[in-house]
């Protein structure tokens, strides 16, 4: 994918991502949790950016990645690294010849640097979900840049490189984190396949979210949790086979 701002849209543009294991009990409970987190901020912070406008149009200036126009697959895996997810994804994804992206979260650099470096040497890329999956739009300034810049600063450490990739929690950002993105020069990813996967629904459900959404220069969310690991990771591999059969390639965000 190049460095400019895709112009395309999705078809169906869903924008929502982890809220914590516990709020996860029920689907309808999140949707209801996810809309009533967004109403909130779009009444605090009408300029931000939110589910369903077109980031292009909307982010002043910044950067905004949801879908690009090319024969690629992107696979991102949000919220780790994690020890009982991360080494297994790295395998697979050495075994499928595949490159993915993981947006990661400072707590959990800080517990697993040497993850953090395995990714990094299998060439995929890296990028910033914050340090601790706060919701942004209620983040003072100083606690907003620990968010964002002191995940940066980890990430550099470890890999040598600083992130120019940034995934917000739960999808919606405002203004002070636009500005703050756009001064460290870093693009927002969001993605144009949801799977759903922090819940139980099993395998086939996963597999079946994501690729009824597949289509050249997708982005497809997944995430490194528990209990729901080895549901995701079985998801990847039987996407990757169903999706080479169909021609398409697999590539991290640049």
């Amino acid at each position: 994918m190049s460095n400019s701002p895709s112009q395309q849209n999705p078809s169906e543009l869903r924008i929502k991502s982890k809220l914590t294991l516990t709020d996860m009990v029920s689907d309808n409970f999140a949707r209801l949790h996810m809309e009533g987190l967004t109403g909130l901020a779009k009444l605090l912070l009408p300029e931000g950016l939110w589910k369903g406008q077109q980031p292009a149009e909307t982010n002043e200036g910044q950067a905004a990645i949801v879908s690009g126009g090319n024969a690629e697959i992107h696979l991102t895996f949000d919220d780790g690294p994690n020890p009982a997810t991360t080494p297994r994804l790295l395998e697979l994804f050495e075994e499928e010849e595949v490159k993915a992206t993981f947006f990661v979260i400072g707590e959990q650099v800080e517990k697993h640097e040497d993850l953090l470096l395995q990714v990094s040497k299998h060439g995929h890329s890296i990028g910033n979900h914050t340090y601790s999956h706060q919701f942004l739009p209620l983040l003072s300034t100083t606690k907003l840049e620990k968010e964002i810049l002191s995940t940066n600063q980890r990430i550099k450490d470890i890999t040598g490189e600083s992130p120019k990739l940034f995934r917000p929690p739960f999808g919606i950002v405002d203004t002070k984190a636009h500005a703050l993105l756009k001064e460290q020069g870093m693009k927002t990813v969001y993605w144009s396949a949801f799977s759903e996967d922090w819940r139980k629904i099993g395998e086939r459900s996963v597999v079946s979210r994501l690729s009824k959404y597949a289509a050249p220069g997708g982005i497809m969310i997944l995430h490194e949790l528990e209990p729901t690991g080895n549901q995701t990771i079985a998801a990847a591999r039987t996407l990757i086979h169903k999706l080479k059969k169909r021609n398409f390639r697999f590539s991290a965000i640049a």
